[in-house]
This record gives C-alpha cells, structure tokens and sequence, in this order.
C-alpha cells in the first residue's frame, strides 16, 4: 500500500506537466483572425477621388425595365454626398437610381440600383449611355451599352394618309388598318393579310408580307413603323 501511495504522488506532478504542455501546444496551432486592413492614407498633394462602376457592361432592354448595380467608391479620402444620373440617354428611354444619392463616410463603397425603361417610340439597336457620379468638385463616369429589342421598337408619330388612294402607279394603293388608319401609297403584291400583337400592353396590326417590308401600326393612334425598311 506504501508503494502505491508513492507512485500516485509521481503521477500528479507528471499529469500536469502533460496537460500545460498539451493546452500550450494548441494554443500554438490555433489560427488567430487576420488583423483588419489599415484604412487608407490619403496621400498629400493629391485631391480627392472616386470611382464608379456597374456590374453589367450591357442592358438588354425589351418592354420591361433593365437593373444592374452601381458601385461608388472614394480615394484619397473622398468624403460627401455624391449624385447619380445618366447622360446620353435617347430621348424615348429613361434611367433612375435608387438611392439617387449616396453619402460617403468612411472608406467603404456605396451601391445604387440602376433600372432603365424605355418606350414603343425608342429606336431598336445598341446605343451607349454613360453613368455619372457628381460629389462637391468631382465628376466621374462610366460607360454602359443599351441594346433596344426590335420586337416592339422604332414607332413614330405619322398622322393618317387623307389623300386619294386610287392615284399613284399601277399596283400601289393604300394599307388600310382594322381601325381606319391608312398608310400612305406603296406597293402591295406582298401583302397577304394582317396579324395582332400587343407591345406595351397596346394592339398592334402588321401586314402579313411574303417580301421583305412589314407595315406595323399601333391600333387607336397614330404610331406606324415599317420592318425591313428605313423609310419613314
């Protein structure tokens, strides 16, 4: 019984030896988190700045809006509110953000919801618009492609044709839509009857054509384009 007394007395200065040096050895092998970034510095003599961009270098736009976010950030200690809009926008789209102003307070970026609508009128094709941000002295901008789809595109103001239908070339007369309207005097071989589509929540009647030229008016108005022709 004595020796076992003794050896347990052995024991516990050897356990705890094992356990201090186990609990420093994970101590050791745990990851400590990153230290945080050190804010930037602005640099003397150099103004302040920022920058702005878009997460999307194209907007496919069809009869609903098309979004993409905007990202303002500053440099070099920028500091204020700072003004979104478009510039170089077609007369027939329009763009709104959302906020249309941000602050900037820190170091960090700002986001903006950017949505651009457009309407029947708006010409079909690919244009460029530019995005502005616009902070106390500072102007800064980013390039945007906007590509309008033809399907519902490129109609324009044209009051009804109220001549003489009979006058004109042999084989030329007026296109007559289902609500009066008249088209003034082309060539109609091709047409080969009418066909309804809605574009923007309005009926539109086009002729069904075995050429080329399709003759396309919005029912109720005076909005009239033409497919596969530049004529207006």
């Amino acid at each position: 019984m004595t020796v076992m007394r003794a050896s347990t007395r052995r024991l516990v200065p050897l356990l705890a030896v094992l356990l201090t040096a186990a609990c420093e050895d994970y101590t050791r092998n745990v990851t400590a988190p990153p230290p945080p970034p050190p804010a930037a510095t602005p640099i003397p003599g150099v103004p302040a700045d920022l920058t702005v961009t878009c997460d999307k270098p194209q907007l496919d736009l069809d009869e609903a809006p098309a979004g993409a976010t905007c990202t303002v950030r500053p440099t070099n200690g920028f500091r204020g509110s700072v003004r979104l809009s478009c510039s170089g926008l077609p007369a027939e789209m329009e763009c709104a953000f959302s906020p249309a102003e941000v602050n900037i307070t820190g170091t960090s970026a700002v986001v903006s919801g950017l949505s651009v609508t457009r309407t029947i009128m708006a010409d079909p094709g690919r244009t460029t618009v530019q995005v502005v941000a616009e902070g106390g002295d500072v102007k800064r901008t980013a390039d945007l492609a906007v590509n309008v789809n033809p399907a519902c595109a490129g109609f324009f103001r044209r009051a009804t044709f109220s001549g003489n239908c009979s006058d004109g070339a042999p084989h030329w007369r007026c296109i007559e839509f289902s609500d009066g309207y008249r088209w003034h005097l082309v060539p109609t071989a091709d047409i080969r009857g009418y066909t309804r589509e809605s574009c923007f929540g309005m009926a539109v009647e086009s002729t069904d054509n075995a050429g080329a030229v399709r003759y396309r008016h919005v029912l109720g108005t005076n909005l009239i384009t033409t497919v596969g022709s530049i004529y207006r």
